[in-house]
């Protein structure tokens, strides 16, 4: 019974949730890319809108990998709120499956706000433990940015009198992490992941995380190559753009330090593995 495989709908699954923090992680990586491109490319015509829904797609991606990666937070009891639009997806809608669904669909957004719900990091003794106290701190300096520039601001009504109260999200966007601060996040979940492996050799779950960033995957519809994730995500939004991608390709390899680490080659690889390639 030890070696039983978790049931498709135990969305605590250990080996599932450790592939969808490498896939959070990726996506994050995309978008941090573009935001590195778009302050290159665009230095006198800045569109802040995008740049704070970018920002904040970058933070809650990290937000996400590490929270599906803390295994003393249960994933299962959130399968309640997963949405009817969701659950037409699985086999069975009134029993949701890994078969149908990423872990990462239960995780709703407010999951990294306050309240007694909230996911407030890891426990203290974890290596990823400062890392996500400093992802959830970028959190919560982009989240209020991020729901003015959606929701508010609003027009009030006072006795009659209709006033536009937009002058928070002037200085809500003042306040949103840099490209600089956020990218120092990456780079030291990716040095805190490392330091889980050195202080528990047991757990199969560091290693197995980052043979995940560079798993392949294939089209079912055959239309893009077999590729990782980060590249086939960018393809989807980018078709045609070689350049782009071959660019993106270096900055993960670089944000990794693919080249630099010495413990990547202590991982054993698959053979026909064309890591930093894909």
């Amino acid at each position: 019974m030890r070696n039983q495989k978790p049931a498709l709908t135990d969305f605590d699954a250990r080996y599932h949730r450790c592939a969808s923090a490498a896939v959070s992680l990726q996506k994050g990586i995309y978008h941090l890319f573009m935001l590195r491109r778009q302050a290159t490319t665009d230095l006198y015509a800045t569109d802040l809108y995008a740049k704070v829904l970018r920002t904040y797609q970058c933070v809650f991606q990290i937000c996400l990998a590490l929270l599906l990666l803390d295994f003393d937070f249960s994933l299962n009891p959130m399968l309640k709120r997963i949405p009817p639009r969701l659950r037409r997806l699985c086999g069975n809608s009134n029993e949701p499956s890994r078969e149908y669904l990423d872990p990462a669909c239960v995780v709703t957004h407010s999951v990294f706000e306050n309240g007694h719900r909230a996911w407030h990091g890891f426990r203290q003794e974890h290596p990823l433990h400062s890392v996500a106290e400093d992802a959830l701190a970028l959190y919560r300096r982009i989240v209020d940015a991020r729901h003015s520039l959606l929701y508010r601001p609003f027009l009030t009504d006072e006795g009659g009198r209709m006033f536009w109260r937009d002058c928070p999200l002037r200085d809500l966007i003042g306040t949103t992490p840099s490209a600089d601060e956020i990218e120092i996040v990456y780079g030291n979940f990716v040095r805190a992941v490392w330091d889980w492996r050195a202080a528990d050799m047991k757990s199969s779950v560091p290693e197995r995380f980052i043979r995940d960033l560079f798993m392949v995957y294939e089209d079912q519809g055959g239309n893009r190559p077999t590729e990782t994730l980060v590249l086939s995500y960018a393809r989807t939004l980018n078709p045609g753009d070689e350049e782009l991608l071959g660019k993106l390709r270096s900055y993960r390899n670089g944000l990794l330090r693919l080249g630099d680490d010495p413990r990547f080659s202590k991982i054993i690889w698959p053979a026909d593995s064309r890591i930093g390639e894909v």
